[in-house]
């Protein structure tokens, strides 16, 4: 299984979160998205929010090898004591080949705006550039 996860991404608890993620693969296979929330020590609290790709507007998607598409995962409520939580695409069948993934994205709320980072107007990187998180919200 194929498998990869995001730098640690600040929460609130008791807040609702959406993940999506940028990917493209090589060749068929099946890709999934999810988040899992952890405390302040890094212990796993709650793997949730997993989804087969689909839009950010929810809708299924064929992924089709070469094109880059923005995927999202179901809502999922960050537990009481959560501090961080990690964005993770994972292939868990399809045949052999490549997914490549960017743009991981840690929404609060039920939806999912465009992707924005630390570079868009109106955010800003939490540290280094492009290699922290990013705090804002994308203009509408």
């Amino acid at each position: 299984m194929l498998t990869q996860s995001s730098i640690n991404l600040p929460v609130v608890p008791g807040q609702n979160y959406r993940a999506s993620v940028w990917a493209s693969i090589t060749a068929g296979m099946t890709l999934n998205v999810d988040m899992s929330f952890h405390d302040s020590a890094g212990t796993l609290l709650l793997a949730a929010g997993r989804g087969a790709m689909s839009t950010a507007a929810g809708g299924t998607v064929i992924v089709q090898p070469g094109v880059w598409t923005q995927f999202g995962s179901a809502a999922a409520k960050a537990p009481s004591n959560a501090v961080f939580a990690r964005v993770r695409i994972f292939a868990d069948s399809g045949p052999d080949g490549t997914a490549y993934a960017t743009k991981a994205q840690l929404t609060p709320g039920l939806t999912i705006p465009d992707f924005a980072d630390g570079r868009t107007p109106g955010w800003r990187f939490e540290g280094a550039a492009d290699n922290s998180t990013s705090v804002g919200y994308p203009p509408r």
